[in-house]
């Protein structure tokens, strides 16, 4: 925003007591305002995004897990490498 000096204060003209801001400040502080409010809507979503595809990862590590543990539980060892004795015979 113009206005500002070497120092980085910004410049205004004087005002009486009680007199409002000038609008292009206020106009300009509501821009910053938006840009913010936006920029953090934007990482929040992409932070719930980023959490939502951990999750369903997860969930399917979780069901892989649980099928390959039901059918180690299923298999005698026994039975297959007797199984496999015989595949690898017959083939």
């Amino acid at each position: 925003m113009k206005g500002y000096d070497e120092f980085n204060t910004i410049l205004l003209p004087p005002r009486t007591t009680g007199e409002k801001l000038p609008a292009e400040l206020t106009e300009y502080y509501e821009e910053q305002m938006k840009k913010l409010e936006e920029a953090e809507k934007a990482r929040r979503d992409a932070e719930e995004a980023a959490e939502q595809a951990q999750r369903e990862q997860e969930e399917k590590e979780g069901k892989a897990r649980s099928i390959l543990t039901h059918l180690c539980e299923r298999v005698d060892i026994n039975e297959f490498l007797a199984f496999d004795h015989l595949v690898q015979n017959h083939y």
